[in-house]
């Protein structure tokens, strides 16, 4: 059983079947004798559906408002332990998996914020498409990246953040001979912080999913000095993330994308260039 003391978890949920396996999965080598507590934030007028009888030190804090970074932040605002966990009710962690993020943030100081590498849980690979250059399509998509938005080359992009302010997640191929390395970004389904560097303050100001809100985390987090860092030695499972095809959720990721972009830079000819092509996808 692996001991989560000083530990504050805080789960964002709509009350739906996926907070069930995450809370089994969290609770199953789990010791509850250790100091650790963890909220489930959910808005007011939604109700779980399952008992919660079997899950201790939990609570639940209805928010009044619908909205994962509001509901995040409520959480924030709940806490009492020296390490805060974020988690999406969508992706899957064991104690031991959290255990090894508390350990490696440990070792980093008190500046630092940390995630899992991210795997697909309906086939247990990593959730993001391969980065290196192993065949042509992937060089000829590494080329494009490369011309309209700056990107890094081949692995390089793990973790990064293109001049564009578009991100690639972690290839875990990456990890050759360290299992630590330091990231321009961190998905929001999962990331460990010191409860002194927690944001409290709703930074997203649309209604509907959230797109790009862990781009504008993680920059808030960069601009007050906490370095951002993923570990191979902590996994957990959600669903590969798609680009939305239905065309009204395309604009809401579009305007949530310009919101992030001019929050942080400045309008360029290359910034013009890449909205025009992602306009055009809408019709696609």
């Amino acid at each position: 059983m692996y001991k989560l003391d000083d530990v504050s978890i805080v789960i964002t949920s709509l009350g739906s079947d996926d907070l069930k396996i995450l809370l089994n999965n969290l609770y199953l080598n789990l010791d509850t004798n250790s100091n650790y507590e963890i909220i489930i934030t959910i808005p007011k007028d939604i109700e779980i559906h399952f008992p919660l009888n079997n899950f201790k030190k939990l609570k639940i804090i209805k928010t009044y408002f619908y909205g994962q970074v509001n509901q995040r932040i409520t959480g924030f605002k709940n806490v009492t332990k020296k390490y805060v966990l974020q988690i999406d009710d969508d992706v899957e962690i064991s104690a031991m998996d959290i255990l090894n993020l508390k350990k490696k943030i440990d070792l980093l100081g008190n500046k630092s914020a940390i995630s899992p590498v991210f795997f697909d849980r309906k086939n247990k690979k990593n959730c993001i498409y391969n980065l290196s250059n192993s065949n042509l399509n992937l060089l000829f998509k590494n080329i494009i990246t490369f011309l309209i938005c700056k990107s890094k080359w081949g692995l390089k992009r793990s973790g990064s953040l293109t001049l564009l302010g578009t991100n690639y997640g972690v290839d875990n191929q990456i990890f050759t001979n360290k299992n630590l390395i330091e990231v321009d970004w961190l998905p929001g389904g999962c990331v460990m912080h010191y409860k002194k560097n927690l944001h409290k303050y709703d930074y997203f100001p649309f209604k509907g999913k959230a797109y790009c809100e862990d781009l504008i985390h993680s920059s808030i987090l960069k601009k007050n000095n906490i370095k951002l860092f993923v570990c191979n030695d902590s996994i957990c499972y959600t669903d590969v993330p798609f680009f939305p095809k239905i065309i009204d959720e395309k604009i809401k990721f579009l305007r949530a994308y310009n919101y992030y972009y001019f929050k942080f830079n400045k309008l360029t000819i290359r910034y013009i260039f890449w909205i025009i092509i992602n306009t055009l996808r809408l019709i696609k």
